[in-house]
């Protein structure tokens, strides 16, 4: 499997604002999440239910649960946690 283990937030600059950065818990590769603007929106409100309601919308559309499988990186142009 091709990626990379090593998260570099100066890449990040490669990248649209809304693109999730995070580390996959199984493999710890570094993925990237593009998110539309409802999901964008939802993230970056720092409520919980908003939170959730974007990580389901990201379910939805790419199949992909995030809570508990990665860790969360880098949104926005800055880190997260």
């Amino acid at each position: 499997m091709e990626g990379t283990k090593v998260f570099v937030p100066e890449h990040m600059g490669f990248f649209e604002k809304t693109t999730l950065a995070t580390r996959d818990r199984e493999t710890g590769l570094i993925t990237y999440f593009p998110l539309n603007e409802e999901e964008f929106r939802l993230a970056t409100t720092r409520k919980d239910a908003d939170w959730n309601k974007m990580c389901d919308l990201l379910f939805e559309r790419t199949g992909k649960q995030l809570k508990g499988n990665y860790d969360l990186l880098w949104l926005d142009g800055k880190p997260l946690h």
